[in-house]
């Protein structure tokens, strides 16, 4: 009997559960190996605004109050942590329906194209197997290149680890988490302003609004000195930059050299330089494929991984009657 090759998805971007669905009902063995720490904006972005809409609708005028006089990072550090492990379940069931294994936890690759945990408890047989693997880390939020080493301004890293939140705040990026987080600063006490560029997310954008922040649209690629502070202790948050999450991953260790900005360049079937490895959603920074459309992206790796199934089934049968 042929035991069907497994599918590796790994990540927590849109594209993932996609991807894993449509190979699940396909037939196809699925592993999804959904991201305990490296989190793509796209998940983030959801959980904050499920978060920010939750907080809306409870809080009383009492115990937003509260929550405004408390400015408490470690609190807010605890809500999307908790906002995040709901989103996370939410797909996981939805993952279990379609019948796909899922395990939670980060990995990286080593130079036989095995994975390894990046923590101890996540182990599967199929980690140790070479079939296809798909990435789909997403990107995450960072200072444009040119501000990165500028005290004044913050990551959101550097933001939730200082010890109170900040009194006065400007968000610039209003795409998904910069929209999200600059909501939820209004909400904990935070006179906060959100900088829009380039794509926007309207519901957040409109979470904001309701959340007490001030937005104004600007250029993607506007100067820092054209954002004049509104206070002396206005903290700058720069969310404009998406970078790939794809650094713990160690893929130079199989041939894949991600470019600068931390992306793949994947061929016209998403295939990496590394046969059998693709990238999916937005961890691609460059490819002929020229649709952003998620199910056209996945059904064009799992034609590609048929085609390449009967290619060698085929390739078999000629042997066998050779000889």
């Amino acid at each position: 009997m042929t035991i069907p090759e497994t599918l590796t998805v790994i990540g927590n971007d849109e594209i993932a559960l996609e991807l894993a669905g449509l190979a699940a009902n396909a037939g196809r063995r699925v592993l999804w190996i959904q991201s305990e720490r490296c989190h793509s904006s796209w998940i983030v972005a959801q959980a904050l605004r499920t978060l920010v809409s939750g907080l809306l609708a409870d809080l009383t005028p009492t115990r937003r109050q509260h929550l405004r006089q408390l400015r408490s990072t470690s609190l807010l550090k605890k809500l999307v942590a908790k906002a995040l492990c709901r989103e996370l379940q939410t797909l996981q069931a939805e993952a279990d329906k379609l019948g796909i294994s899922v395990l939670s936890g980060d990995v990286r690759f080593d130079n036989a194209g095995h994975l390894h945990p990046l923590n101890s408890s996540l182990q599967h047989p199929a980690m140790s197997i070479r079939g296809p693997r798909v990435i789909a880390t997403g990107t995450r939020c960072v200072p444009l290149s040119s501000l990165e080493n500028r005290p004044q301004i913050l990551s959101i890293e550097r933001l939730l680890d200082s010890p109170q939140l900040p009194r006065h705040a400007c968000v610039l990026g209003g795409e998904g988490v910069g929209a999200g987080l600059a909501a939820l600063l209004s909400l904990f006490g935070c006179q906060c302003r959100l900088i829009n560029s380039g794509t926007i997310d309207e519901v957040l954008t409109e979470l904001a609004i309701d959340s007490g922040v001030s937005v104004t649209d600007h250029s993607l690629r506007s100067r820092l000195s054209e954002f004049s502070p509104t206070h002396n202790s206005e903290s700058i948050i720069d969310c404009r930059r998406q970078v790939g999450f794809t650094a713990h991953l160690d893929l130079p260790q199989i041939g894949v050299e991600p470019d600068e900005q931390g992306q793949l360049w994947c061929n016209d079937v998403l295939e990496t330089w590394r046969p059998g490895v693709y990238g999916a959603g937005s961890v691609v920074g460059f490819s002929p494929v020229t649709t952003s459309n998620l199910t056209r992206q996945a059904m064009l790796i799992l034609h590609h991984l048929d085609n390449a199934r009967n290619r060698r089934i085929s390739s078999r049968g000629e042997f066998a009657v050779a000889h």
